[in-house]
């Protein structure tokens, strides 16, 4: 009986003119996205190999020089995004995924072209529209029966109130998963092509989408099963879709501001540059810093001048006060991580009561694009930049020539720094980070089946409307 309730929706949404239009105009909307963000991507992929070949050929090809003024000369490094990345750029919209590497500074990523907007991208597009559909075209699968009276007259002869609702139920989401399928299709090509998705990773973010999808057809047949009328089903769908997809994630993203405020980047830089003023720099000998780490040297090597260290106090003053700056800079945007972090603590509060926040989430992490996928890259560009000025003052350290006026290397030195190369997560690693918003979806489903139980036990009861009673 289910299926047969189930393939007479079917057949009833894909003949239904409304249906059918409003489908087609997200179908052309999600195809326009991922074709135009697809290429946009590729081109910025190419731009990031080119350029990454160019400032690697600009590093080995900089001439001789000292080994420190190389640490200053410094070079990019750019964040390989995944091939999700165009279904769902995240925060690497705004956020940028280029990173300056040089001495005595942490290397600040460039800033995006873009303000964050949930229609810029094919994900946020499906999550704030596809919602809507479901709503204006769902609203009335048992609502329309009743104001026309043939659903009293169904459960009159017998039909069963639960698969009368569960059949229905399937038929939309038949009906919804259908009309998308063309879209999936296209996605799964572009994602195909080389250099291809990550397979878990490109799984997991099918799944949410899909989970969302079905999520809101129980919803709105839940809905339609509950409310009086048509009418005041469809009211309750938009009303409901209104808070959930659009004011709640406005007044979630205010209250994380409000809750955990972040500095300005002229803030921040001020507060390190004052930290570490009060160290003072190991270029400067009157500093506390120079004179704290001389003292200490000599005393290790039990000796009274620093002429007599067996190594190159000038190249080892200046590691040691990189080391002290790094633990500066470690400190302050690690400070700044913790309250990003807060803030989406904050953020998942408010998804259990939004779908979309929950998706969202969800969705970025597995595309790569948000904001933890993001710190780690950081942390992985500064375990470069550790090792290229490590690298670099080791050799005014330890070369005997290092003392002689005019010391000079070349391209065999600079080779040695080698290259950034970064590691992509596994999916695992991405789904661990929000398991939080993957247990909002899991709990959001299970409810909106309850809401589909309560609508087959309303109509079992009263299965006519108002006015007919």
């Amino acid at each position: 009986m289910i299926g047969a309730i189930a393939r007479h929706e079917l057949v009833r949404l894909a003949r239904d003119r409304r249906f059918r239009t409003l489908a087609g105009l997200l179908l052309v909307l999600l195809l326009a996205a991922m074709s135009s963000a697809w290429l946009d991507a590729t081109e910025r992929a190419d731009q990031r190999e080119a350029a990454s070949h160019a400032v690697h050929d600009t590093w080995l090809d900089q001439g001789e020089k000292n080994p420190h003024s190389a640490t200053h000369f410094g070079t990019w490094t750019f964040l390989p995004l995944s091939q999700l990345s165009f279904l769902d750029p995240g925060a690497t919209a705004y956020s940028g995924v280029a990173t300056f590497v040089e001495s005595h500074t942490r290397g600040a990523r460039s800033r995006g072209e873009t303000v964050p907007a949930p229609l810029r991208s094919p994900s946020g597009m499906a999550q704030v529209l596809l919602p809507l559909l479901i709503v204006l075209v769902g609203f009335d699968v048992l609502a329309g029966e009743r104001d026309r009276g043939t659903l009293a007259h169904l459960v009159g002869l017998g039909a069963n109130p639960r698969a009368l609702v569960v059949g229905k139920a399937l038929g939309l989401v038949a009906a919804v998963l259908l009309a998308l399928v063309p879209a999936a299709i296209a996605a799964a090509v572009l994602l195909l092509l080389p250099p291809g998705a990550d397979t878990l990773r490109s799984l997991g973010f099918g799944a949410a989408q899909l989970a969302h999808a079905v999520l809101w057809c129980l919803v709105v047949v839940g809905l339609s099963g509950l409310m009086p009328t048509a009418r005041a089903s469809l009211v309750a769908g938009l009303a409901l879709w209104g808070v959930t997809a659009l004011l709640v994630p406005r007044l979630a993203a205010d209250a994380a501001s409000r809750a955990v405020p972040l500095p300005s980047p002229r803030a921040l830089a001020a507060s390190v540059a004052a930290e570490l003023s009060e160290i003072g720099s190991a270029h400067d000998p009157t500093s506390p810093a120079y004179a704290e780490l001389k003292a200490q040297v000599l005393a290790e090597h039990a000796v009274d001048d620093v002429a007599d260290l067996p190594f190159n106090f000038a190249g080892w003053v200046l590691q040691r006060g990189e080391e002290l700056e790094s633990a500066v800079y470690a400190k302050s945007y690690g400070d700044l991580d913790e309250r990003h972090a807060t803030q989406e603590d904050v953020l998942d509060g408010f998804a259990w009561i939004s779908p979309r926040i929950a998706l969202g989430r969800t969705s970025a992490s597995m595309a790569g694009t948000d904001r933890r996928h993001l710190a780690d890259w950081d942390a992985s560009v500064e375990t470069f930049r550790a090792h290229m000025v490590r690298t670099l003052n080791d050799v005014l350290t330890y070369d005997e020539r290092a003392s002689e006026p005019g010391f000079a290397v070349g391209r065999e030195t600079w080779e040695q720094v080698g290259t950034h190369r970064y590691v992509p997560r596994s999916a695992g690693w991405a789904l661990a980070g929000v398991r939080t918003s993957a247990l909002q979806i899991a709990v959001q489903l299970l409810l909106a089946l309850a809401l589909v139980g309560l609508a087959a036990d309303r109509i079992a009861r009263r299965p006519g409307s108002r006015s007919d009673r």
